[in-house]
């Protein structure tokens, strides 16, 4: 971690241990990382270590941090997990989905997560650990899933029809299940602060029907 006043940088982590993904909270005050041994989760306050989660098979391969600071997702394989910052075990994991975990983001208030697997994207209930819904558009081979901060639309970004020039990101309404725009892109996607889903090669502009909840 660098401190951007000084430039000064404090190293976060286990000794020999190799970090494979990172996940900053929309709140800036914690720090999840994932091991091959564990999810970590540190205080960006303190840059103290509040709290390790084990006991899931494998090494967790995607890893999100609810909007309330309350709650971690992560997944192996294509099983997603939940874990209470402040607790000392496992909340629950959710029923195994179709493919491999490949995205995972929360919607503003925290009960529901989006989970993309390489196959499908499920709209799951935290408290019940079940699916409430599928983002059913075109199928094809997911790789992306970006969520926009304090709403409940969602990116989705994958080869949906196939082959190389099949590139497509699904933008939804994930709250209703509304599909609300499917463009042509190259390559990823993610949120930009100016209520603009934006690709590596085209930018998609929320619909005026939308009521400003992109962004």
């Amino acid at each position: 971690i660098w401190s951007l006043r000084d430039g000064v940088a404090q190293h976060l982590g286990q000794p020999g241990s190799v970090t494979y993904h990172i996940e900053v909270s929309a709140s800036g005050r914690l720090l999840a990382t994932t091991t091959s041994e564990a999810v970590w989760i540190w205080s960006l306050t303190t840059l103290q270590l509040l709290r390790s989660v084990s006991g899931a098979p494998g090494r967790p391969m995607r890893i999100a941090i609810c909007p309330r600071d309350s709650t971690v997702a992560f997944a192996h394989r294509n099983i997603v997990f939940l874990a209470s910052v402040a607790g000392a075990d496992l909340v629950r994991a959710f029923p195994a989905m179709m493919g491999n975990v490949v995205g995972l983001g929360f919607l503003r208030s925290g009960r529901r997560l989006v989970a993309l697997s390489s196959s499908q994207a499920l709209v799951l209930d935290v408290s019940s650990a079940q699916p409430l819904l599928e983002l059913a558009g075109d199928r094809g081979d997911f790789h992306y899933l970006a969520v926009s901060p304090g709403s409940d639309i969602v990116a989705v970004c994958g080869n949906l029809h196939g082959g190389l020039d099949a590139m497509r990101v699904q933008i939804w309404h994930a709250g209703s299940g509304q599909l609300l725009r499917s463009e042509t892109v190259l390559s990823g996607v993610t949120w930009a602060p100016c209520s603009v889903a934006a690709s590596a090669a085209s930018h998609v502009r929320a619909p005026a029907s939308a009521g400003g909840a992109y962004g």
